[in-house]
């Protein structure tokens, strides 16, 4: 029965049901992003500066002191297995963080535009 009252509820609010596949959106987007930065940085081993959690690490980052290192590897067992992290730097970070707001703000706009919107 809270299953039809919920449905229903859905069913007269679909701005609510919209808004609740946007937020589920986001968060799918969050832990791809993160999962997809740590096989890029340890399997193909390039510098991840694509991802946006890769340029959100400075907010983290900025509160450690000193710095963390822009590249740092480590190595184990022997010499045999070897670790790689990757900071961006501050300025990266930041263009990162600019580039994803830009092209993010210009693809709402561009929805929002729509026929379908207005």
């Amino acid at each position: 029965m809270a299953f039809e009252v919920l449905a229903k509820h859905l069913n007269n609010h679909k701005g609510f049901l919209l808004a609740c596949l946007i937020k589920l959106i986001h968060v799918l987007f969050l832990f791809v992003f993160s999962l997809v930065q740590t096989l890029v940085a340890t399997l193909v081993k390039i510098e991840p500066w694509f991802i946006l959690t890769y340029g959100a690490g400075i907010i983290g980052n900025i509160l450690t002191v000193p710095y963390p290192e822009h590249i740092h590897t480590e190595i184990f067992g022997e010499g045999r297995i070897s670790l790689t992290t990757y900071s961006a730097t501050i300025p990266e970070g930041l263009a990162i963080l600019g580039l994803y707001f830009i092209v993010t703000v210009v693809l709402g706009l561009l929805l929002f535009e729509r026929k379908e919107f207005t």
